[in-house]
């Protein structure tokens, strides 16, 4: 996984929102999550910063995922505004 920085005007830059992707893609990656990858929308959007997406192999594995990036985030002051898909487990998504 890469260290929580990125690179703008070519001088490394770290913000809280891209040190939480990495975060939550590293709980992802540890959980044996397939295909993890960040996407910078920061130049695409101004109502996102990055979407970590992960594939899970079954519900169990889905929800041990979720419930561990929400730990982890928790730890550094992120609160999760909603949820989707938990239920049905064919998809979910988090908002951070």
């Amino acid at each position: 996984m890469p260290s929580p920085t990125t690179q703008t005007a070519g001088r490394p830059q770290t913000t809280p929102a891209f040190a939480d992707a990495v975060e939550a893609a590293r709980a992802c990656d540890e959980f044996r999550s397939e295909d993890v990858t960040v996407l910078d929308l920061t130049g695409v959007t101004p109502e996102f910063d990055y979407f970590v997406i992960a594939t899970g192999n079954s519900k169990r594995q889905m929800h041990a995922i979720v419930e561990e990036v929400d730990r982890r985030l928790g730890h550094t002051g992120a609160k999760r505004r909603s949820i989707e898909g938990y239920e049905e487990s064919t998809w979910i998504v988090q908002d951070y």
